[in-house]
């Protein structure tokens, strides 16, 4: 619980280092901002569990869907950080890259980021 007190302290509304986690997943991505000193404000993410655990963990809002109409809403950010599936890119992956089942989403979010 103690942990879980520090992680409020540094996710302050007064700390203008703001974060968002495209693909947030398990939060590790989160964590590591959070650690950092930055505020995360908003992130993305498909999974219902995943949406709450980045919910909970931040008090920020999660925006669904990384490619859905909810991003045009989204605040802008001093950091953005990505955890999109690169799987399709990686060498341990199936080497399909934009043409893999999530390769595309690794580079379609280049539309987010801009």
């Amino acid at each position: 619980m103690a942990r879980v007190q520090n992680i409020s302290k540094i996710n302050s509304s007064s700390n203008v280092w703001t974060v968002a986690i495209l693909g947030s997943g398990g939060c590790l991505d989160t964590l590591s901002a959070i650690r950092a000193g930055f505020t995360a404000v908003w992130g993305t993410e498909i999974d219902p569990v995943q949406q709450q655990m980045f919910v909970d963990l931040t008090g920020g809002t999660c925006m669904g869907d990384t490619f859905g109409p909810n991003m045009e809403s989204a605040s802008k950010v001093r950091y953005l950080k990505s955890g999109q599936p690169c799987t399709d890119y990686s060498r341990s992956g199936k080497h399909r890259g934009a043409s893999g089942n999530t390769g595309w989403m690794f580079v379609k979010q280049t539309d987010v980021i801009l």
